[in-house]
């Protein structure tokens, strides 16, 4: 029985830390490519804009490097006219800060990875 109760809780700590490898892995594959392609941050701006089209985005900061990008993206959205695109040096590559009237929606890389693992770890906790 001691047995048993330690493999099952081996192979749940496991599972808790190949889940945390995975995300560390793509993290380091994303923000390769991040410095290599700046243009893969365009679907992550897309899709913030996308959940937020009911709201008024009066800002935006993102990394420096990749302000022209978010204003590309923006202009091709139709929405460039009201909202200011602030290169904001505190963020890393691949952070993207939009602010409304209503508060502010960080679509950063770093958020939605971490929002990712917590989906995995519960959901490997309600098959426990």
């Amino acid at each position: 029985a001691d047995v048993a109760g330690c493999r099952s809780e081996a192979i749940r700590s496991a599972e808790a830390d190949i889940v945390r490898l995975s995300v560390e892995i793509a993290q380091r594959i994303i923000h390769r490519e991040l410095s290599t392609d700046p243009s893969a941050l365009e679907s992550l701006i897309r899709a913030a804009l996308e959940k937020l089209a009911s709201q008024e985005v009066h800002r935006v900061r993102v990394h420096p490097g990749q302000a022209q990008l978010v204003q590309a993206c923006l202009e091709e959205s139709g929405r460039a006219a009201n909202v200011e695109v602030v290169s904001d040096a505190a963020l890393p590559p691949g952070g993207a800060i939009f602010e409304t009237a209503r508060g502010s929606l960080d679509a950063s890389l770093a958020t939605q990875l971490k929002e990712i693992e917590r989906g995995l770890a519960g959901q490997l906790e309600a098959h426990s």
